[in-house]
């Protein structure tokens, strides 16, 4: 009886590891580099320290308690636009919009800007998402035939695109 209490402990002990191990395998593999050849940041660490304030607030977790599972990006010649699909609570998903050195326009009812602290937007990068009350919009890029971005949100009458600077590293 005790062997199998202990076949049975070490077999979750593997199956948790596993798991655990899956999730850094995710971020571990994400290509951080845009079609451009920049660097959306260093490492998938950075990278999730520039995002956690804006993931925080939009749904009032801890500023680490998000996964990121994928980035897509807009077929850009300079700089880049990555839309940035992460979990969090127990896998809900949602996107995040990195974008920097591009020129765009937007589409929304309204739009928020929070205090940037002083900062200038030249060279840096810039964080959209959108919120809503119904909480069920999402940021989308999309390259126009102009060869412009253009930044709308998609799901909610209600929607706001909110423009933010990722935290200083």
């Amino acid at each position: 009886m005790k062997d199998v209490v202990k076949l049975i402990i070490g077999i979750l002990l593997v199956v948790v590891a596993q798991s655990c191990g899956q999730k850094d395998s995710i971020e571990n593999s994400l290509n951080l580099t845009a079609p451009s050849g920049d660097l959306i940041s260093e490492n998938t660490l950075s990278l999730k320290k520039e995002l956690s304030t804006v993931i925080a607030q939009k749904h009032g977790i801890s500023g680490d308690d998000f996964q990121l599972t994928k980035i897509d990006y807009v077929p850009l010649e300079t700089g880049y636009s990555a839309t940035i699909t992460y979990k969090y609570d127990n896998d809900k998903e949602d996107v995040i919009i990195k974008a920097c050195n591009v020129r765009f326009t937007y589409v929304a009812q309204s739009i928020v800007i929070p205090d940037d602290k002083g900062r200038s937007a030249s060279d840096r990068s810039i964080l959209i998402s959108c919120k809503s009350e119904s909480g069920s919009c999402k940021p989308v890029a999309t390259l126009g035939t102009d060869h412009e971005l253009h930044y709308t949100c998609e799901g909610g009458d209600d929607s706001s695109l909110v423009f933010s600077f990722p935290d200083d590293k």
